[in-house]
């Protein structure tokens, strides 16, 4: 009859163990009788957790019951996610220290103020309780006890964000459980993160498809990092970025897919014949659009970075779409030849095209010209000889440029005999097919003098497109001299000329730049000034990349972008990273990260890595200049 009805308070809430204290403590407080109700209580509530009057001993004064803790600050590290918990949390132990108030006297120890516990509260992705461990205790095992049971039922939670995880899966959350007014408040709860090594995490968060966070921990990583960390970080790094690109091969996007290509066979180009292991898992999407894209474009595109990365494991399936398309697509059989080559099958590729240089059928002969054109295939010079002498203008006129190609693949001195013979040629796109054909030879490395005289010749040729091959192919033959012969071009006033002229024109040797390719930068003609202005953008010295550099405020995009080449200024490649035309904003995002290297750009590529959205553009672009830079 003097025993408080505390069962029936908890049961419902399926609180044993606070039953159990609480039930405990009061009667020993209680002692033997059966204690009289107080006429009226004289402080705090008079209702218990069950909804009952309270049924106090004799000279019973439960007191003031507590008032609200203290809000939290704001701006407290996951505050949010802690205040949605608080409420299953906040109930069960404010039910537990009200009814130590009104079951127990003041002076029980289980109403002592200066009881406090701490937990840590681990919470999985799914909002479950993991583990629960008393990491301060209050030193009364019972306040202690209770303390555990609270936060332990008071799951399921919320499933904690992403941002508050830790690389382990879980959220970490300590949990002060006090008697006083802090109770157990949101104020003082925290949330705390659980951090691997890096070279733990990263793999980890990458695998688990969260690259905004391990980018995020590379760029925190990176400052201040040296030696061998520095190493580690920069590996982790390209990791990371080739996964960002390898994202945007998935994606049904075309644009987005060219710019992750793109990516790719620049850093197989920055590897120059390197480690290109990094670069192996973007293989299997690589075949994917090679052999099924509905763009043509976008599987020659493909094609050529399986063999710029050396995926040999690709080339039966090469072999076959060159078989099956015999040429009828430039693009894609001139880079399913190319690629092949890369992946030594030189001899598999030439078994495959010889039959059709030889073939009756104009088909067959046209299509393997136009594949050799796009790639050097070795062996195959004497068939391409020959062809030179064929009655049919389109078969000559493709047989000269096949010619050049073979020659960057180190054809014989009989190749430039049929170059040289294709050059005196009575129809003019063969000569102007040939002139261009020895510009791609010297491009690669040829030479021939012989050749180089007959272009001299050729530039009072009647048509533009002879002028134009012969100034190119001669100034790449011999820069040094022919700047000499050029005054037969002097009154040149057809753009197609001057254009090349100028591409010739950046590599003459090292100094001050030419004055005519100086002036050609200030044409008219939007061609004209573009291929000057790129011209000069690639030369070493200063002053040609200063005159460049100018060519910034060109009311013409193309001028501009052969002029952001030259800009080494990192705050006009900042602003100009933010121009409103996207091309440039790209070319300037993509010279800043050039400049700075791999290492100087991580911290900020990492960050906007991480910033832009999932397989976006941005995101492949960024990562992909990066892992383009030096």
């Amino acid at each position: 009859m003097g025993t408080p009805n505390l069962v029936a308070a908890f049961a419902p809430r399926r609180r044993g163990r606070l039953v159990v204290v609480v039930l405990a403590a009061a009667t020993l407080a209680v002692g033997a009788g059966c204690p009289r109700p107080p006429a009226k209580a004289t402080g705090g509530t008079t209702v218990t957790v069950d909804g009952d009057p309270p049924d106090y001993p004799d000279g019973f004064d439960p007191g003031q019951a507590l008032p609200e803790p203290a809000p939290p600050d704001p701006g407290a590290y996951g505050v949010a996610y802690l205040q949605m918990i608080y409420p299953a949390i906040r109930d069960a132990w404010s039910a537990f220290l009200e009814d130590c108030r009104l079951r127990l006297p003041p002076d029980h120890p289980l109403n002592s103020p200066t009881l406090e516990a701490t937990v840590e509260i681990v919470i999985d992705g799914d909002g479950q309780v993991a583990s629960v461990t008393l990491i301060r205790p209050s030193g009364n095992d019972d306040f202690d006890g209770v303390a555990r049971d609270v936060a332990a039922e008071a799951a399921p939670f919320p499933p904690p964000p992403k941002a508050l995880i830790s690389d382990d899966d879980h959220a970490y959350v300590t949990w002060l459980f006090a008697r006083d007014r802090r109770q157990a408040g949101v104020a003082t709860a925290a949330l705390r993160r659980v951090e691997w090594p890096l070279d733990r995490a990263v793999p980890k968060l990458v695998e688990a498809g969260r690259l905004d966070d391990a980018a995020r921990r590379l760029a925190a990583a990176a400052p201040g990092a040296t030696g061998a960390e520095k190493d580690q970080i920069l590996g982790l790094a390209e990791r990371v970025f080739v996964t960002a690109v390898r994202g945007g091969l998935a994606v049904d996007d075309a644009a987005v897919q060219r710019a992750a290509i793109e990516a790719i066979r620049g850093a197989a180009r920055h590897a120059g014949g390197g480690a290109l292991a990094p670069l192996a898992p973007t293989m299997r999407e690589l075949r994917s659009i090679a052999d099924g894209a509905v763009e043509m474009p976008l599987r020659a595109a493909a094609i050529a970075a399986l063999g710029a990365i050396g995926d040999r494991d690709a080339a039966p399936m090469l072999l076959a779409i060159l078989d099956k398309d015999q040429g009828h697509n430039v693009e894609l059989s001139g880079e399913a030849a190319r690629a092949l080559v890369a992946l030594d099958q030189a001899k598999a590729t030439a078994a495959v095209l010889r039959p059709w240089l030889t073939s009756t059928e104009r088909a067959k002969v046209t299509g393997a010209l136009v594949t050799l054109g796009r790639a050097g295939v070795p062996g195959l010079e004497a068939e391409l000889a020959k062809l030179i002498g064929h009655k049919d203008v389109a078969v000559r006129t493709g047989a000269c440029a096949a010619l050049g190609t073979a020659l960057t693949a180190g054809a014989s001195d009989a190749a430039w005999k049929a170059i040289r013979k294709g050059l005196d040629d009575r129809d003019a796109s063969v000569r102007g097919a040939c002139a261009r054909g020895a510009a791609v030879a010297a491009a690669g490395g040829g030479k021939s003098r012989a050749a180089y005289w007959r272009l001299v010749e050729l530039f009072r040729d009647k048509d533009e497109r002879v002028r134009a091959g012969a100034a190119l192919a001669a100034v790449r033959l011999d820069p040094s001299k022919v700047t000499q012969e050029l005054g037969a071009l002097a009154k040149e006033k057809s753009p197609v000329v001057l254009a090349a002229l100028a591409e010739g024109l950046g590599a003459t040797p090292a100094g001050p730049p030419d004055k005519r390719l100086v002036a050609l930068s200030g044409a008219d003609d939007v061609r004209v000034r573009t291929a000057a202005v790129r011209a000069l953008a690639g030369r070493a010295d200063a002053e040609s990349r200063g005159l460049a550099a100018g060519k910034i405020v060109d009311p013409e995009v193309a001028v501009r972008l052969a002029a952001i080449e030259a800009i080494d200024d990192p705050a006009q490649l900042e602003t100009l990273a933010s121009d409103p035309v996207a091309e440039l904003a790209a070319a300037a995002s993509r010279r800043r990260i050039a400049l700075a290297g791999r290492w100087g750009s991580l911290p900020e590529v990492a960050e906007a890595v991480a910033a832009a959205p999932k397989a976006s553009l941005a995101r492949v672009q960024l990562a992909g200049a990066w892992l383009q830079a030096p």
